[in-house]
């Protein structure tokens, strides 16, 4: 199949210099359902530190031969970890959310509100077995559609996606915290082919924090989706990290636990519901919240979102 031409819908961006609309912060748990595991970018390289002082010793020092003979052990590929503690960047969240909103996004009438920044466009099906299989399985022929990505700095109009998460030269809306890791002992796991990791185990809970500014209250719901939450504060099962793509790796849930609105927030209204501003709500308070928000984001793009219960599908791909 040869690549789709779509037009990308882009206006200006919103002003970041006042606040207006929603401010807040959403304090959110993200729950392990199966192991995870998120690569750090330092390999620790362990030696047998007595062969390492015989090399020495009879080479005289350190050069091309005595590094040959240097017995380097097998070791696992590490967690990420931020002062000691096993730790989810907020940047592969965000990244993560991000992409799952720009493939849900669809063409209506040749019209889309996403470009590719972090989805990436495929320029032909890759056959089975090859890289990208699997993706393409789950997503389907919307990543042939040529969206470039977003030129603020040039053209000075960007996509919905683009105003929400920002774009080069164009500060995001919505910013993640890391997401660091609770009372976890990793474990090691052998995942065939000489692939070892260290993994967090099923059940670990890490915490961060999302903020956001001057959103609607669809836009709101739009973020809330991208995380897997419709019908409560409890989200269903999503994809993340390295190695997602294998059954039973890489299966996470998102969990609201807070919602505050800023003091210079507006108030968020709803039939029966109202946040004020300043106002905290925690717990299962959230849930009808939720419930409106994400109704509100379905209700604005209709047709133009296609939901997909990833960990589902990727389950049946074989």
């Amino acid at each position: 199949m040869s690549p789709q031409r779509v037009e990308v819908i882009r206006n200006r961006p919103r002003d970041r210099g006042v606040f207006e609309g929603l401010v807040g912060i959403l304090n959110i748990l993200i729950e392990t359902l199966t192991p995870l595991h998120i690569t750090s970018p330092q390999m620790p390289l362990k030696v047998d530190e007595e062969h390492l002082r015989r090399v020495l010793e009879r080479y005289g020092g350190i050069n091309e031969s005595s590094v040959e003979e240097v017995c380097f052990e097998e070791h696992y590929t590490p967690f990420l970890t931020s002062a000691g503690r096993p730790t989810i960047p907020g940047s592969s969240v965000k990244g993560n959310v991000r992409a799952r909103l720009e493939l849900s996004f669809r063409a209506v009438d040749g019209r889309v509100r996403s470009c590719f920044l972090m989805a990436g466009r495929l320029t032909r099906p890759p056959s089975r077995g090859r890289h990208g299989w699997r993706h393409h399985k789950l997503w389907g022929d919307v990543l042939m559609e040529e969206r470039k990505p977003c030129n603020f700095l040039r053209e000075g109009r960007v996509c919905l996606i683009c105003d929400l998460f920002g774009a080069p030269g164009l500060k995001s809306l919505i910013d993640f915290s890391d997401f660091v890791g609770e009372e976890i002992e990793l474990q090691p796991m052998e995942l065939g082919m000489g692939v070892r990791i260290l993994a967090a185990p099923r059940g670990s809970s890490f915490r961060g924090k999302i903020t956001f500014r001057n959103l609607k209250p669809h836009e709101l719901g739009l973020l809330l989706l991208g995380m897997g939450l419709k019908e409560g504060r409890v989200g269903g099962p999503r994809l993340l990290g390295r190695f997602k793509y294998r059954t039973h790796l890489g299966r996470v849930r998102y969990v609201v636990e807070a919602l505050t609105l800023s003091r210079y927030s507006t108030p968020l209204r709803f039939p029966s519901i109202e946040v004020g501003a300043g106002e905290e709500i925690v717990r299962k308070e959230i849930n009808p919240i939720v419930e409106a928000l994400t109704r509100e984001a379905m209700r604005e793009y209709g047709e133009e979102l296609t939901l997909i219960e990833e960990a589902e599908v990727v389950e049946r791909i074989r």
